[in-house]
């Protein structure tokens, strides 16, 4: 599987084999629909977000988490979570 970046579709971003596990991908491509429930407005320091999981209703809750989660809360939910991988995509002049 391939995953482009959503600002740049011939930049590929990572290539994964899989087997036995759940994929699932959000972003803001066609519209902001995704809100962050802390304030009520929509998502801004995510573009797009991938994961994967033991299952694919576990891996589409989480892509859409980590589109309203920090860098950082994405990173400890997956050490937390050792069966989970995110991949994220942030605006553009974001560290």
């Amino acid at each position: 599987m391939t995953f482009s970046d959503p600002r740049e579709r011939r930049r590929v971003l990572a290539r994964l084999s899989l087997a036995r596990v759940g994929i699932s991908g959000s972003g803001v491509e066609k519209g902001a629909h995704i809100i962050d429930p802390r304030s009520g407005r929509p998502v801004q320091n995510c573009v797009a977000a991938w994961s994967c999981a033991e299952t694919g209703a576990r891996a589409d809750a989480l892509s859409t988490a980590f589109m309203v989660m920090t860098l950082d809360e994405a990173r400890q939910y997956c050490r937390r979570h050792d069966q989970t991988r995110a991949l994220l995509v942030q605006p553009e002049g974001t560290a």
